[in-house]
């Protein structure tokens, strides 16, 4: 099979913002790849393997700089069990080297949030609903988003409702700032086509094959 033409991000609209992502977090990478598979990739992301999180971050960051965005602040999402960032998260490793990158500043610490139960196996209604409230602004008079580009990110989308929760509670308070999502992977949905589900395979393996080619 011959490799996609655009190697690199891939963008949708996403409920409140842009989302640009590296590939796809469930489409049937097997059709098209012999080592493995990427949704096994973001899995050693998610476990702080193999120095995944490094591997992902410089790559993100060369994909992010064609964008030609100078984003000023990057914000992470925080997992299920965290009520203020935990520095050793994955997601703070990932956050911390793309700031490092593209000159910009990680500020983790701006977010608060209740503990939450895991939405992996919930639907978008129920994801909105435990996450609606779940965040709030941390010190907020230390910050001032408005007229800056923020860079929203986690490891993978689903429906956008974390995401999405996020860019409200910042938007409350900086109605003027510049808000973009940023995630390893998104998940396929249900009723995606057999071809834009073999498309994102096919994508899946060019991306992860430039990647990890080193491993």
């Amino acid at each position: 099979m011959s490799e996609p033409e655009n190697i690199g991000l891939k963008k949708s609209f996403l409920g409140k913002s842009f989302l640009y992502h590296l590939g796809y977090y469930n489409s049937p990478d097997y059709l098209y790849s012999d080592k493995k598979l990427m949704r096994e990739h973001i899995h050693d992301f998610k476990n702080n393997n193999l120095n995944t999180p490094n591997i992902f971050a410089q790559y993100s960051a060369l994909e992010l700089k064609k964008l030609n965005i100078k984003f000023d602040y990057i914000v992470r999402a925080l997992g299920s069990e965290e009520a203020l960032p935990n520095p050793k998260h994955p997601l703070s490793t990932l956050g911390k080297l793309l700031a490092e990158h593209l000159e910009a500043a990680f500020i983790p610490e701006i977010l608060a949030k209740k503990k939450t139960p895991k939405i992996a196996d919930k639907n978008k209604e129920e994801r909105a609903r435990l996450l609606k409230n779940a965040y709030s602004l941390n010190n907020p008079q230390l910050y001032n988003l408005n007229n800056n580009n923020i860079l929203i990110i986690d490891d993978i989308a689903t429906t956008g409702a974390t995401l999405n929760a996020i860019h409200n509670v910042l938007s409350s308070s900086w109605p003027k700032g510049h808000y973009q999502y940023f995630t390893l992977g998104k998940t396929l949905d249900k009723y995606d086509t057999k071809e834009k589900k073999e498309e994102a395979a096919r994508h899946n393996g060019a991306v992860a094959k430039e990647i990890f080619a080193c491993l």
